[in-house]
């Protein structure tokens, strides 16, 4: 009479080798996740910077006085009101630009916090 299925020496194999294999995996698809989301984020904070930037140059080539805005994205004032932007916002911080285009401040999205100096992210 012969029993079919596994071993438990065959069973325990199995579960060691699928063990060491999620050791090395989850630690790269985690790295992999977290790249991926500061790439998102510079990429929403690049557009942001070129959308600010354009009002500035928009109210020059109108001749229109401009002094500057700021987004305080902690109390939600926005004396922005020209932006036009689709992009995620930041969860906190500040970020403002003034009557020559230059973008300066600072935000966060989740746990990463980027300083922006002179329209360049830091």
């Amino acid at each position: 009479m012969k029993k079919k299925g596994f071993t438990l020496i065959e069973l325990l194999a199995v579960i060691v080798i699928l063990g060491l294999l999620s050791i090395i995996a989850i630690p790269k698809v985690t790295s992999i996740i977290k790249s991926s989301k500061k790439s998102s984020y510079d990429i929403s904070i690049n557009n942001l910077i070129r959308a600010l930037n354009s009002i500035a140059v928009d109210k020059k080539a109108t001749l229109t006085p401009f002094d500057g805005c700021r987004i305080d994205f902690d109390n939600g004032s926005n004396t922005c009101t020209d932006l036009e932007y689709s992009g995620e916002f930041p969860d906190s911080g500040s970020i403002s630009v003034d009557s020559d285009g230059i973008v300066n401040g600072s935000i966060k999205y989740g746990n990463y916090e980027f300083n922006i100096l002179d329209n360049k992210i830091l």
